[in-house]
C-alpha cells in the first residue's frame, strides 16, 4: 500500500516520543519535563506546514488514482481523451492530488460529510481542465467545495440558486446534482466550470484578462444553445461575471468560440496556456 501523507509518518515518531517524555517526566518536579519541547516543536511545524508537505510528496510521487475513477474519465472526459499518453498521465495525477488536497463536501439534511470519491472526481476535472496549462492546478487559495443535494439559499443571495463563488472564504458551493449534469451532458450549462472559473479569476487577479463586456452575450449564447434568459432562470440569479461566462463558453467549444471572437479567444488561450 503506498504512502499518501508524508507529514502522518514524519509526525509519528514524534508523537510517541512526546507521549513518552509526557509519561516519564509528568508531575515529578524536576525540569526533566522540559526535554518535552524537542519533539513538541517540531511536530507544531508539520501540524502547520501538513498540506504543504504532503502537496510536496504527492508531487514527487503521485497516488495511483483510483481505477473506479480512471475508467470514468477514460470513457467519459472528452478533454483527457484529446491528450496524448504522456499528458494524460499528468492529468491523471493531477486529479489524484486534487482530490487529496482539496476538501469537498455534501450539505444535506442539515449535516456536512465527506463526498463520495468518484462524484469528488467528476467535479475536479472541471478544475483541472482549467489549470492543464499551470504549475499550480489547486487554484491558489479555493480548498474548499461544498455540494448541497437540491437548490439553496444564501445570505449573499436568499433566493434558491444552484452554484455561488465565495470569494470571501474562497469556497464554490453548488447543487450537486445540476453539477454533475453540466459536465457529463453538453446540453446543461456547466456550474462547474462557470465556479471554477469565477475562482480562478478573483485567485489571479495579475492575468491580463480581455475586455469582454462589450462583447455581451451573443457568442455565449450561441455556443451553450440557450438565451441569457433560460441561462438565469436556470441558476437562480443573474450572471454578474461574463468574464468567466466568456471562458465558460470557451472551454465548452474552443473552435466555434476561436472563429466567432479570434482575438478574446488568442488571450485565453495565452492565459490558459491551452
Amino acid at each position: 500500500m503506498r504512502l499518501r501523507s508524508l507529514s502522518w509518518l514524519l509526525s509519528l515518531p514524534l508523537v510517541i516520543t512526546t507521549a513518552v517524555i509526557a509519561s516519564l517526566f509528568w508531575g515529578d518536579g524536576s525540569n526533566n519535563f522540559l526535554y518535552i519541547f524537542v519533539p513538541l516543536l517540531p511536530l507544531l511545524a508539520i501540524y502547520f506546514a501538513k498540506e504543504q508537505i504532503d502537496f510536496w510528496y504527492l508531487q514527487k510521487y503521485p497516488y495511483p488514482l483510483d481505477s473506479r475513477i480512471r475508467t470514468w474519465v477514460e470513457q467519459h472526459d472528452t478533454y483527457y481523451r484529446s491528450l496524448d499518453d504522456q499528458r494524460k498521465k499528468e492529468y491523471s495525477d493531477r486529479l489524484s492530488n486534487y482530490l487529496f488536497a482539496r476538501e469537498m463536501m455534501i450539505v444535506a439534511n442539515k449535516e456536512t460529510k465527506e463526498m463520495p470519491e468518484d462524484i469528488k472526481a467528476i467535479i475536479a476535472t472541471q478544475c483541472i481542465k482549467i489549470t492543464f496549462g499551470h504549475d499550480d492546478y489547486l487554484l491558489g487559495n479555493y480548498d474548499r467545495v461544498y455540494c448541497y443535494t437540491h437548490p439553496f439559499p444564501t445570505p449573499n443571495i436568499p433566493k434558491l440558486h444552484i452554484y455561488e463563488v465565495e470569494k470571501e472564504d474562497k469556497m464554490i458551493i453548488l447543487s450537486m446534482d445540476n453539477a454533475i449534469k453540466g459536465v457529463v451532458d453538453q446540453h446543461q450549462f456547466n456550474i462547474a466550470l462557470q465556479g471554477y472559473l469565477e475562482a480562478y479569476i478573483d485567485a489571479y487577479p495579475e492575468k491580463d484578462f480581455p475586455l469582454v463586456h462589450d462583447l455581451g452575450w451573443s457568442v455565449p449564447e450561441q455556443i451553450f444553445g440557450k438565451s441569457r434568459d433560460q441561462i438565469n432562470v436556470y441558476l437562480g440569479h443573474d450572471v454578474t461575471d461574463i468574464l468567466a461566462l466568456h471562458m465558460n463558453a470557451y472551454f465548452t467549444n474552443k473552435t466555434e468560440y476561436s472563429n466567432l471572437l479570434p482575438s478574446a479567444a488568442a488571450s485565453f488561450q495565452r492565459i490558459f496556456n491551452q
